[in-house]
């Protein structure tokens, strides 16, 4: 079952500042932070280090929470020339600790250090054109008529090439493009070249 906002922690500050004085035996001011599913803490400890303390979704599986704390140890030994985050271990030398939540709830509880930097929450990493690119097939420039079976093709051919858009539109007729935030000139040279060579295959004249 995917986590959903029913089974959200509903903690405050304060709880938040108790479970870490109980479970990493940190002493501090906690403010919470923006998040979906889940609930985020921000913990400022009375030495003037920073931590995250992370409440996961009732429903979240520990496997889950498992690999991500897997995955960031392992970026931090294989990529160098970056600060990565650690996972601070509880007193009995495990990653993740378990806090009760209102209503007799389980959740998952970890606690990070923190890097400095701009929230997720309030970065803007597409400017609003970049969200918005598109690009509307029809068959006829003067009677603009869809071509929604010919955008399909095009998607479908683009996706053999390892390259993923969507068709959107009430016509289904709009190649809908989303570049991810780490999107490089290469990448977009790339989806060019492709993108072009689907078009040359495809036709989109009126017989």
């Amino acid at each position: 079952m995917k986590p959903t906002g029913s089974a959200r922690p509903d903690f405050s500050a304060e709880d938040a500042q108790d479970l870490v004085l109980k479970l990493w035996n940190i002493k501090g001011l906690a403010r919470e932070l923006p998040s979906e599913r889940d609930q985020n803490f921000q913990l400022h400890a009375g030495s003037g280090a920073d931590y995250i303390l992370k409440i996961a979704n009732a429903l979240e599986k520990k496997e889950v929470l498992e690999l991500q704390v897997l995955a960031i140890r392992h970026l931090a030994r294989a990529v160098r020339g970056y600060n990565w985050t650690e996972i601070i271990k509880i007193s009995s030398g495990e990653d993740i600790a378990t806090a009760d939540g209102r209503g007799g709830t389980k959740h998952f509880v970890r606690l990070l250090t923190f890097l400095p930097g701009e929230f997720l929450s309030k970065a803007k990493p597409h400017s609003p054109g970049l969200l918005r690119i598109g690009i509307e097939l029809v068959r006829d420039r003067l009677t603009l008529e869809p071509a929604p079976a010919e955008a399909a093709h095009i998607a479908e051919r683009l996706k053999e090439k390892g390259i993923l858009i969507g068709t959107e539109g009430p016509r289904r007729n709009v190649l809908k493009i989303r570049p991810p935030m780490v999107i490089e000139e290469a990448d977009a040279a790339r989806l060019l070249e492709a993108l072009d060579q689907v078009l040359s295959e495809t036709s989109l004249q009126s017989e």
